[in-house]
C-alpha cells in the first residue's frame, strides 16, 4: 500500500482524464473504459475538456488527450484535439474537468 493515499480530486481527475474507447471484437459493440483488451478493435484516448490554472497564472481551457502521467509530480502531458498542442497540466492545478469541479483539498 503506498504511503500517500490519493485524494478524491486526483482520483475523480484520473476517472475522467484516463478513459479509452475500443469496439469489443466479440459483440462489435463501443466501449469506454480503463483497460482495453489486448484483441481490442479501434483503441483510442477519450477526448475531454480541462480548464485549468497554468504556473504563471493564467486561466486556459480545451478539449484534449491524455498522453502521459507523472504520477510522483501529480502531473499529465495532454494534447490539444484542436490545436495539436502538447503540454503538462497539474492536477492540483485543474479547476473543471467536463464540466465537473474539482475543488483541491
Amino acid at each position: 500500500m503506498p504511503s500517500k493515499q490519493p485524494t478524491i480530486h486526483v482520483e475523480r481527475v484520473r476517472n475522467i482524464a484516463e478513459a479509452f474507447s475500443w469496439r469489443d471484437p466479440n459483440t462489435k459493440l463501443l466501449t469506454q473504459g480503463f483497460n482495453p483488451p489486448a484483441k481490442a478493435l479501434e483503441v483510442k484516448r477519450v477526448p475531454f475538456h480541462v480548464k485549468y490554472v497554468t504556473k504563471a497564472g493564467r486561466l486556459e481551457e480545451g478539449n484534449c488527450i491524455c498522453i502521459n502521467v507523472d504520477r510522483r509530480k501529480g502531473m499529465r502531458r495532454v494534447m490539444f484535439v484542436d490545436s495539436h498542442q502538447f503540454r503538462w497540466i497539474y492536477d492540483i492545478l485543474i479547476i473543471e474537468i467536463n464540466g465537473f469541479r474539482v475543488i483541491n483539498g
